[in-house]
């Protein structure tokens, strides 16, 4: 009799306790449920035709309130604090969210970024790399790109060369990318791949007014001279309103 009672009390206690996990969960999905809910309006929020800040940062904080370990709702606010430029709350956002997943490569390109605009340039570097330690990481080309812009800064010539060509790896055919490696090696004083480079980038993109312009100013600076006039006339012909277009006639015009 005291075996089978025994028996019994086991049951209950098991029953009880299975029941009160079930309800933990429960209880656990509905908080991170209501959580997502509030950050997803904050998003709304910002990608309103006109952005609304301060109704953002209300929802994002709600979604903390309800889940703590919300890692978007803590880079939402990190994006929010940046735009406005207060970058000391900022940081702590971006920590936040990466102390939740360390994997989090957004929020470490995003931090390094605002390092990067507070002169931290070694807290900068660590971020963006630490981005790059994921290897899942959907857009790898960016800290990739910031990266290679303080080793420019800094005259690091090779380094800048090299997260470059890393960010063209990802993106072979982004005229941006081999422009800016071509200007890399015009600040190195490789010209030989400086032009090359120009070159491929016009080839990628042709009917972009800004690469011929780019090329024409490199053959007027640097050499062959008498083929920047084609090339200004490809700018003044591709797009005549622009910038550029102005910029080609005055420096044709000093040609002559």
């Amino acid at each position: 009799m005291n075996i089978k009672s025994n028996l019994s009390r086991c049951r209950i206690f098991c029953l009880i306790l299975l029941m009160a996990g079930c309800g933990f969960t429960e209880s656990s999905i509905n908080k991170e449920k209501a959580s997502e809910a509030r950050y997803k309006l904050g998003i709304a929020y910002l990608n309103d035709s006109t952005p609304n800040l301060q109704k953002a940062y209300i929802e994002f904080l709600e979604a903390i309130n309800i889940d703590a370990k919300n890692k978007n709702a803590h880079y939402g606010l990190g994006h929010i604090y940046a735009q406005r430029q207060d970058y000391h709350n900022a940081i702590p956002a971006f920590k936040n969210a990466i102390s939740i997943d360390s994997n989090y490569s957004e929020a470490h390109n995003y931090l390094g970024k605002v390092y990067e605009t507070m002169g931290r340039d070694a807290e900068a570097i660590t971020s963006y790399q630490g981005a790059l330690k994921n290897l899942q990481y959907a857009t790898p080309q960016l800290p990739h790109w910031n990266l290679a812009q303080i080793y420019i800064k800094q005259k690091q010539y090779d380094k800048a060369l090299e997260a470059l060509q890393e960010a063209r790896r990802i993106e072979p055919t982004n005229s941006v990318i081999l422009d800016k490696i071509a200007e890399t090696y015009t600040q190195k004083g490789d010209l030989e791949n400086a032009r090359s480079f120009f070159k491929e980038a016009v080839a990628l993109a042709p009917n972009d007014p800004r690469a011929h312009f780019r090329l024409a100013s490199f053959y007027l600076e640097k050499g062959p001279k008498e083929l920047a006039p084609e090339e200004f006339q490809k700018v003044i012909a591709l797009s005549p309103e622009s910038a550029e277009a102005d910029a080609a006639r005055t420096r044709l015009e000093a040609l002559k």
